[in-house]
């Protein structure tokens, strides 16, 4: 059986978090650093844009008689796989600096989280050694 963790935060971390992603977000955008098919962290572009654009597509080429080729790509390991380091350089070559990279480097630095279960005691946690904490 595998367990996966997930990152509960208090409403003020919470509201922090959704500021630094709205500003990032600002900044992808101006800067134009959105692959064109990227759909989940635009505002104007769901993923059921993507699944109406995919049949679509499928209709159309299947009424010419072309075939369809279609492939899934699971990102079930996407947070898992972070390189921590490589993702603040990452964010300084964007020239993301000062007191928000540095906001955004001490709280990807360490990342501890508690353990829910039965047979383990409350107050116990657990050091995230790579990759970054999902549900955040």
């Amino acid at each position: 059986m595998s367990y996966q963790g997930i990152y509960l935060l208090n409403t003020l971390t919470k509201l922090l978090e959704g500021l630094m992603e709205a500003r990032l977000s600002k900044f992808a955008k101006l800067h134009d650093t959105f692959a064109p098919s990227q759909q989940g962290p635009r505002i104007t572009r769901q993923t059921h844009d993507a699944i109406y654009a995919l049949i679509a597509t499928i209709q159309v080429r299947s009424q010419y008689g072309f075939p369809n080729y279609c492939g899934f790509f699971d990102f079930f390991t996407g947070y898992k796989s972070v390189h921590r380091e490589r993702l603040g350089l990452t964010l300084k070559n964007y020239k993301i600096t000062g007191n928000f990279w540095h906001l955004l480097k001490e709280k990807s630095q360490s990342v501890r989280v508690g353990v829910l279960h039965a047979l383990i005691g409350q107050n116990n946690e657990v050091d995230i050694l790579s990759g970054l904490p999902e549900g955040s």
